[in-house]
């Protein structure tokens, strides 16, 4: 049984036997044991410990073998065995590129340690700390007035010779090497004596060495201020068709998919006038940034601009409707475009008005001169063929003057007024005379107003004799009918007039947006605000409207969760617009849907309602020749609006689904399309003014944010 075995094997298990007691000393004796004795000797050792099992095992696996041998192998196994495996080949560029990225890691790892090794032990050394130093420069005549303590040689006393119950006025100077009194130059000095490093102070380095500008005509980076935001949204009721949870988490109107009989057919649509964000957005690309998204809206980029709207002569709300295929984004869809005019102010009888302009450093800014700009714009407008206007700006001293220019030169005077710049001090006195005497001088028919407007911020310091003729010249103007308004730029409203201290009483403060309509109350002699309480409603026809979206207006304040009519008050001559994007049925299906405008008249309160317009498929431009150029010029501003917050195009899916896909980054093709308006939309200030910003976005784009 054992023949399978090898000669080692065999020589392996008998090793393992053990040799028994006495066979070799029997073995060293002389006589040899025979064969039969031998056998004997062999036989009586015990069997090894497993040696029966091992034999049975071995006999087993035989067994085994032999059956699998017997078994028939697959055919599909056959040529899977027989297949030889492809070798993998490795790339030596990966290799490469996989051992220079560790090789980075590593060497970046290496420096980060050692520098921060590096500056754990490098001593801390003050950096130099630039101090302003005020020196008091005394009249020599007076200089017996100056008396040397004899007890404290530091101090210097002066006694001024008004009256002598007036009690001694102690100067303290404290020399650099004496510690003075705590206060705020002495904690400050402490401060530079201990390293304090000044430089680090993110304060400081704004606002220039401690806080001051170095130059008199150095203008200080405009401090913002929290506005409480007006409530211009729309919240749409919660219905089928309509994604509120996108709406409410991402504040961005999402396409609305009308049904029959449902509420969403039809949305009531807030009137906008204000740029607070646009006025932002031109702020700060003066210091080389952009806004934060949550900071635009893009209605107020809608109502930046001008549209050519006609006014009607019957004194009430019209209502004009341009739609056409979009010029922006990737998937085929059309824009509506909804606006209404308000008509203008007409003047009772000719007016000559005088203004005056305070044009110091403290009226630099957007809320102020730029304010005056925009004001001007406004007013100007409003003169008709027999008013006249004089313009004088003054800092300290009269720095243009422009004598009864009539309403025919309206656009070189507000070319003029955009071109000042604040600087310098202050004379508002001067500048008032120089006002009052162009009124007095003005020839005008009988019965016309003659008015003289001071704009001021506030921040003049008119001293007592100044003042005094002031009060004068109104007492005197007002003998001859020439009223004399005082208004003081207040961007928060804080006061209703100005302190006593300045000399004018009776100047009343205005915020950057009531300016302009106070001036039209002065210039026309009637309220500006033409209606009060408008409000849009726009309907659509589920059978031709796929889905609609309205841009801008996000949600409200409280989200849908009450009532909240969003109104508002409509001024002389302003335009309030809203723009839709559209995706139409292909059925063919004319009517698309109505608007209409619901106000207050504001003289009799009595409800008001523009007659229904109807929207027809026959209405929409089919290309872009046919595009008028409002619809253009909207599409173009909204699409500003638009990529500064964020928001991306609108594409539909199947059924009533939707993705939102990012803009481009750049501005090159807004940029564009705007220089390839319509020369109407270029005669346009306002629409110039947003071509310009648009540039800038670019030329920011290109170098980067500072």
């Amino acid at each position: 049984m054992y023949h399978h075995l090898s000669d080692a094997m065999l020589d392996d298990y008998l090793r393992d036997v053990p040799v028994p007691v006495g066979l070799v000393a029997r073995l060293k004796q002389t006589a040899v044991p025979n064969d039969a004795e031998l056998d004997e000797l062999l036989r009586s050792p015990p069997m090894p410990d497993g040696l029966v099992d091992r034999l049975q095992a071995a006999i087993q696996d035989e067994i085994l073998d032999e059956s699998l041998r017997q078994t028939k192998v697959p055919e599909k196994l056959l040529v899977r065995l027989r297949t030889i495996p492809r070798a993998r080949r490795r790339s030596a560029w990966r290799r490469f590129a996989v051992a220079a990225s560790l090789l980075v890691v590593l060497f970046s790892a290496y420096c980060g340690s050692l520098s921060a090794l590096l500056a754990a032990m490098r001593p801390k050394q003050n950096r130099d700390t630039t101090l302003t130093i005020i020196e008091l420069y005394v009249d020599p005549t007076h200089s017996s007035l100056l008396t040397m303590s004899e007890a404290d040689p530091t101090t210097i006393r002066f006694a001024p010779p008004t009256s002598a119950e007036m009690a001694e006025l102690p100067i303290e100077l404290a020399r650099l090497d004496l510690t003075p009194a705590l206060g705020p130059a002495g904690h400050l000095l402490q401060e530079v004596r201990r390293g304090a490093p000044l430089t680090e102070d993110v304060f400081l380095m704004r606002r220039n060495t401690l806080g001051s500008p170095q130059t008199n005509d150095q203008a200080l980076p405009e401090l913002s201020h929290v506005r409480r935001r007006q409530i211009a949204g729309v919240d749409l009721p919660l219905a089928p068709g309509y994604d509120r949870a996108f709406f409410l988490k991402s504040g961005i109107h999402p396409p609305v998919f009308p049904a029959a009989g449902q509420p969403t057919e039809a949305i009531q649509v807030p009137l906008v006038t204000r740029t607070d964000s646009v006025d932002l957005t031109r702020r700060l690309l003066l210091e080389g940034r952009t806004p934060s998204p949550s900071d635009i809206r893009v209605e107020d980029y809608i109502a930046a601009v001008r549209y050519g709207l006609q006014a009607s002569n019957d004194q009430s709300l019209v209502l004009y409707a341009t739609a056409g295929p979009s010029i922006f984004g990737r998937q085929p869809h059309h824009m509506l475009h909804l606006g209404v005019k308000a008509p203008r102010v007409q003047t009772a009888t000719s007016t000559h008005m005088s203004i005056v302009v305070d044009v110091s450093a403290s009226m630099r800014g957007d809320d102020r001169i730029g304010a005056v700009h925009r004001a001007f714009e406004i007013v100007l407008r409003h003169l008709g063929p027999n008013d006249s206007l004089s313009f004088v700006a003054v800092n300290h001293e009269i720095v243009r003057q422009v004598d009864f220019l009539p309403a025919s030169g309206a656009a070189q005077l507000a070319s003029m007024i955009r071109d000042l710049d604040p600087s310098g001090g202050d004379n508002l006195a001067k500048g008032f005379q120089a006002a009052m005497s162009l009124a007095f001088e003005a020839e005008v028919a009988a019965g016309s107003a003659r008015h003289v407007v001071l704009i001021t911020d506030g921040q003049a310091a008119i001293g007592d004799r100044d003042a005094a003729r002031m009060r004068d010249l109104v007492a005197t103007g007002e003998t001859f009918s020439i009223r004399s308004t005082f208004l003081q730029l207040d961007r928060l409203i804080s006061a209703e007039t100005v302190p006593s201290s300045t000399g004018l009483e009776h100047a009343s403060a205005v915020s950057p947006r009531q300016l302009p309509w106070r001036l039209v109350t002065l210039a026309t002699g009637q309220s500006p605000v033409v209606a009060r309480q408008a409000r849009l409603q726009v309907a659509f026809n589920p059978q031709a409207v796929l889905a609609y979206r309205l841009f801008g207006r996000g949600p409200t304040a409280v989200t849908g969760l009450a009532d909240v009519g969003v109104e508002t008050d409509l001024h002389s001559g302003e335009e309030a617009s809203a723009l839709f994007e559209l995706w139409l049925r292909p059925n063919g299906t004319e009517d698309v849907g109505w608007a209409e405008v619901h106000w207050t008249d504001p003289a009799t309160g009595s409800p008001l309602t523009t007659e229904r317009m109807s929207i027809g498929r026959s209405d929409i431009a089919v290309s872009d020749d046919e595009t008028l150029w409002p619809l253009r010029a909207v599409a173009i501003v909204s699409e500003v609006g638009q990529r500064l917050s964020g928001i991306g195009d609108f594409e539909l899916l199947n059924g009533r689904r939707f993705s939102q896909r990012k803009k481009p980054a750049g501005w090159k093709d807004v940029l564009e399309q705007a220089v390839g308006v319509h020369p109407s939309a270029g005669e346009q200030s306002d629409f110039q003014q947003m071509v310009d910003l648009i540039r800038q976005l670019e030329e920011l784009a290109l170098r980067g944010p500072k």
